[in-house]
């Protein structure tokens, strides 16, 4: 009994990797938790996947890693 618990709930700590970001956890609960808690109903990067605590910081992140204005350049449709 003791086995099957420790074989379904807790694994390798490199076993259990969030697809959104990388972070690594030991309990499947973990990870699920992290999930809803981090990425779920937050703006997410349309180049990389991340995900934000704001708009503005979704913002942000496009200019700095991608590149990608957000606003539109002066005298181009948006």
């Amino acid at each position: 009994m003791l086995k099957k618990h420790f074989g379904t709930r807790h694994v390798s700590r490199s076993a259990l990797v969030c697809s959104k970001c990388g972070q690594r956890f030991s309990k499947l609960e973990a990870v699920q938790l992290h999930i809803r808690r981090s990425h779920v109903g937050r703006p997410e990067c349309s180049e990389c996947g991340f995900s934000f605590m704001s708009v503005r910081a979704l913002s942000v992140h496009l200019s700095k890693a991608h590149h990608i204005s957000s606003r539109p350049e002066p005298g181009r449709p948006s």
